[in-house]
């Protein structure tokens, strides 16, 4: 079993499944955490449809604030959602997961970062 983690001032943000630049994402997303002074990090997930329980589980485990989600994931992640966006309603997908203090939100910020730091309150 794993444990929980030990700073809960640390920001988690994660990609969920495979994105063909998850290099380059995560390589931007931790600068621009470091860049602003925030104690947090951003990791890959490796997921699939089967296994998108599990990953919203350890979402909630270990705090995690927020997930990219794959595009093959963004369908299937809705049902395990609490709420939706509106963003996320209209495009019928989640590219986006917000963790609300234990509710999970989805939108659909059409891989745009500025908007993702919005969702995520670092704007």
């Amino acid at each position: 079993m794993t444990k929980p983690r030990s700073s809960s001032d640390r920001i988690l943000l994660g990609v969920l499944g495979r994105l063909s630049r998850r290099c380059a994402v995560l390589k931007d997303w931790n600068a621009a955490l470091r860049g602003l002074g925030i104690d947090g990090s951003m990791d890959a997930y490796p997921c699939t449809v089967s296994s998108l329980p599990e990953r919203l589980s350890e979402m909630m485990h270990f705090d995690r604030r927020g997930y990219i989600v794959a595009p093959d994931l963004q369908r299937a992640i809705i049902r395990y959602l609490d709420r939706l966006d509106a963003s996320a309603s209209d495009a019928g997908a989640v590219d986006t997961v917000f963790n609300d203090g234990g509710v999970l939100i989805g939108f659909f910020a059409e891989d745009d970062t500025a908007h993702r730091k919005r969702i995520w309150m670092f704007a």
